[in-house]
């Protein structure tokens, strides 16, 4: 599918002259991986979202409030509902599957298509890249579809060069980065930042129509199905949001618009449990100047925060042996 991907993007030969940063969303996407490979013991709660789930969630700290052992998996908005999927098939390749997952995504995530450089990055298997190829480029009703699309977007990469992909192009450098300088949250998020992002936020969604993609319903219906299949329960949440832009009356419309929307759709899903259908607030000295990351403070107030929702949801339910 990264072939696939290359093809559908047209990427420019600009492109290829970008160099990924220390916290970029390469190098999340790889320390997850490592981490999966160094995880030792199933885990009763995996979280799973974009880069707000993985600023948010501390796993100790969630496993001190529950008493449930948790993992934070969470990677960055431009995988989407794909990266759960993903991560997670990466997780059950390794380990006996986890109780539940805690499923959620910022406002604005969901309603972004996979960027297709970094859905080949993560080296999906066959089955995936067919699933992608499908949906993406093809009918699946339609036989002559399905053999015409692939034929035609690896014509579109040889046209354009895998080596201009950046994804691609660094792997190697990558492959070689390490360290908790991966995630610096000063560096990842602009920590020391003017105040004018958060004002940019609140301009870009005043006034916006709030919307699911359809890339992000198909791979959020895999991970259900997928889920399904080995019995774990799916707790679809609300992400965070920064006391500031939660009470903007400009954004107020979009945001509630949203967990309607959410609501429905979670609904609509079959065994999909919901927690609480509104958004936590975080305050200005628990985050930064963004509407839905945070930092240490926030950090330690979100994990207790959902480690509580989680262990109510799961009590009533009998353990595994």
């Amino acid at each position: 599918m990264a072939l696939v991907g290359a093809g559908e993007c047209g990427i420019s030969a600009r492109a290829g002259r970008q160099q990924p940063t220390l916290g970029s969303r390469e190098t999340i996407w790889l320390e997850r991986t490592r981490e999966l490979r160094a995880q030792a013991a199933p885990v009763d709660v995996v979280f799973l979202g974009d880069s707000t789930v993985e600023r948010a969630i501390d796993d100790q700290l969630v496993g001190e409030e529950s008493g449930l052992t948790a993992l934070n998996l969470g990677l960055t908005g431009d995988l989407g509902t794909y990266g759960d999927y993903a991560i997670l098939k990466r997780y059950l390749r390794r380990l006996p599957p986890p109780r539940a997952l805690v499923v959620w995504h910022a406002v604005d995530v969901w309603g972004r298509d996979v960027d297709p450089q970094l859905f080949g990055f993560t080296e999906p298997d066959l089955h995936d890249t067919l699933l992608a190829v499908r949906r993406r480029l093809g009918d699946s009703r339609n036989a002559k579809g399905l053999v015409a699309s692939p034929i035609a977007a690896l014509g579109l990469v040889t046209q354009s060069g895998l080596m201009r992909i950046p994804s691609y192009r660094y792997r190697g450098w990558l492959r070689g980065a390490s360290g908790p300088a991966l995630r610096d949250p000063a560096a990842l998020l602009g920590a020391n930042a003017p105040h004018r992002v958060l004002d940019e936020q609140i301009r870009q969604l005043a006034g916006a129509s709030f919307a699911i993609s359809s890339e992000s319903r198909f791979w959020f219906g895999a991970l259900v199905d997928l889920a399904r299949r080995h019995g774990i329960v799916v707790l679809a949440a609300r992400a965070p949001l920064h006391e500031r832009f939660r009470g903007d009356p400009a954004v107020r419309a979009f945001i509630d618009e949203s967990n309607r929307a959410l609501t429905a759709f979670f609904d609509a899903q079959p065994g999909v449990v919901q927690l609480a259908p509104e958004n936590p607030v975080f305050t200005a000295d628990q985050g930064y100047d963004d509407k839905d990351h945070v930092g240490p403070l926030g950090r330690t107030y979100l994990s207790g925060y959902y480690a509580r929702q989680v262990k109510e949801r799961l009590d009533p339910l009998p353990r595994r042996p």
